[in-house]
């Protein structure tokens, strides 16, 4: 169902230099089911980009706290030219600490909101 008036006024009501504006004006949505499709990927694209940065310093912070003594061990166990394994550990999924005060969830309710037919 086609609602240009409803993704032209949510179209105006972003940043012309955010990212979702770009995606808006690039694909041109026409169905408010687009237009809220592609606003659900730009929150998870963020989302992502945000953890991403949240945990960087975390892990700068753990590789500064590790002594020369533990990289040596570390490599001297890589002796073998095991190439499949060697970074097998280095990207696993590792679930982020819950911090105090802070929710686990940062999707936003929209259970209020509806799509409205002429």
């Amino acid at each position: 169902m086609q609602h240009p008036t409803a993704v032209s006024a949510f179209k105006r009501g972003l940043l012309p230099d955010g990212g979702l504006y770009k995606e808006l004006t690039m694909y041109l949505c026409k169905t408010m089911e687009d237009v809220l499709s592609r606003a659900w990927a730009q929150v998870k694209w963020e989302e992502d980009v945000a953890s991403h940065a949240k945990a960087q310093p975390k892990q700068e912070q753990r590789s500064a706290r590790s002594d020369r003594g533990d990289r040596d061990e570390i490599s001297s166990q890589r002796g073998s030219k095991d190439f499949g394994s060697r970074n097998r550990g280095r990207f696993q999924y590792r679930p982020q600490e819950k911090e105090e005060g802070i929710s686990v969830s940062t999707w936003p309710d929209i259970s209020h909101l509806s799509i409205s037919t002429p």
